[in-house]
């Protein structure tokens, strides 16, 4: 498991891990979850985009059309049970 304080910081630990998984919140401290995912998906350093699970408190913050074009798998809204995170990852 790897934290990163912010989307830069994820990217360059992504580059490094390659991780299966990569959950990422909608608001991040420098710039938002969706510019993250943007540069994931662009960056030719990253050859196997991970699955992306995407949490927020924003109610419908992408429509399904946007998600599937950035590459996020699931949307998770705040505050989730253990259960609702278990059933995003695993699903």
């Amino acid at each position: 498991m790897h934290f990163a304080e912010d989307g830069i910081k994820g990217i360059e630990g992504l580059k490094q891990l390659s991780p299966d998984l990569v959950l990422v919140d909608l608001v991040l401290p420098s710039e938002s979850g969706m510019e993250v995912l943007e540069a994931i998906r662009k960056d030719p350093e990253i050859t196997r985009p991970p699955r992306v699970v995407l949490m927020t408190g924003h109610t419908n913050p992408v429509d399904d059309q946007y998600m599937e074009h950035i590459g996020i798998d699931r949307v998770l809204s705040k505050p989730f049970k253990l259960d609702q995170l278990k059933e995003a990852l695993f699903d």
